[in-house]
């Protein structure tokens, strides 16, 4: 499976880039939390959210072809 992964704030600025694209090789579901929390183990300094297709789950299917995937640090706003 290809994912499209862009991160975002502080997480772009911990790990050094804004997007990337990675493959995937699974069956079945795939955590995405850990995954990332072992190629950057500096995200685990952030609290954040994870989005596939724009829905917030840690979690992918391999059924579900290509994907965008976010890495969402907490947002300030008023």
């Amino acid at each position: 499976m290809k994912i499209e992964a862009k991160y975002f704030g502080v997480i772009a600025e911990l790990i050094g880039c804004k997007d990337e694209k990675i493959d995937l090789d699974f069956d079945g579901e795939f955590n995405l939390r850990d995954f990332f929390e072992k190629k950057y183990p500096k995200v685990t300094e952030v609290n954040y959210k994870i989005a596939v297709n724009q829905q917030i789950t840690d979690n992918i299917q391999s059924t579900d072809g290509e994907a965008e995937v976010a890495l969402l640090p907490p947002f300030a706003g008023g």
